[in-house]
């Protein structure tokens, strides 16, 4: 059994503790982290869990390597599929640091959600994403872990449609916003707020 996914309420309510900078979350702990080259993700255990929580963009560097829309600037995964090669990059850090552990469930936001779709789908960890981008290039089949892995989308958020052309791993979720348009934006906040379908 690889665990379940988790919920949205508490996704959205650990990545935002994460962000902060904090190590308590409704019952669950902040046990590990990771730092590298820009690269952050932390492990989180409650009541014999482990989950792996992965923060999005948070300076230049990510943003220019994960927001790069160029033809062509996609790179080979070990699966022989082709993937976002800023997103890519950041994933093997993960894979590497995950890979071994007994992990229940991951979740990220924005750059976090590409990883988790990769990662999620390549150690069929059960991963739930939050307005992650498109990571897969277009025209390949899904992964076989894909079935493990959900995104959560809100309508005018645009990160989730980028990057033009390319698909996410796994199913849509789209969610129903709470306050109009504006409830679209891309902050956890605005996704912690809105209704799951």
């Amino acid at each position: 059994d690889r665990g379940s996914m988790i919920p949205h309420a508490l996704a959205c309510a650990l990545i935002t503790t994460d962000y902060a900078g904090g190590h308590e979350c409704t019952g669950w702990q902040w046990i590990d982290g990771l730092n590298l080259d820009g690269c952050q993700a932390t492990l989180w255990a409650s009541r014999g869990q482990t989950g792996c929580v992965v923060t999005g963009s948070n300076d230049g560097w990510d943003w220019s390597r994960n927001l790069v829309f160029l033809p062509g600037y996609s790179m080979q995964g070990a699966s022989g599929r082709f993937y976002h090669r800023g997103i890519l990059a950041y994933s093997r850090q993960i894979y590497s640091w995950l890979k071994g552990k007994p992990i229940d469930w991951m979740t990220g936001h924005s750059l976090g959600g590409g990883i988790c779709q990769i990662v999620g789908s390549s150690l069929l960890i059960p991963s739930y994403t939050i307005a992650a981008p498109k990571v897969l290039v277009p025209f390949q089949s899904q992964p076989d872990g894909a079935t493990f892995v959900r995104n959560a989308i809100l309508p005018g958020d645009p990160v989730p449609w980028l990057v033009p052309g390319y698909q996410h791993i796994g199913a849509v979720c789209k969610l129903v916003p709470t306050s109009g348009w504006f409830g679209g934006r891309h902050g956890v906040a605005h996704y912690g707020a809105a209704e799951t379908t």
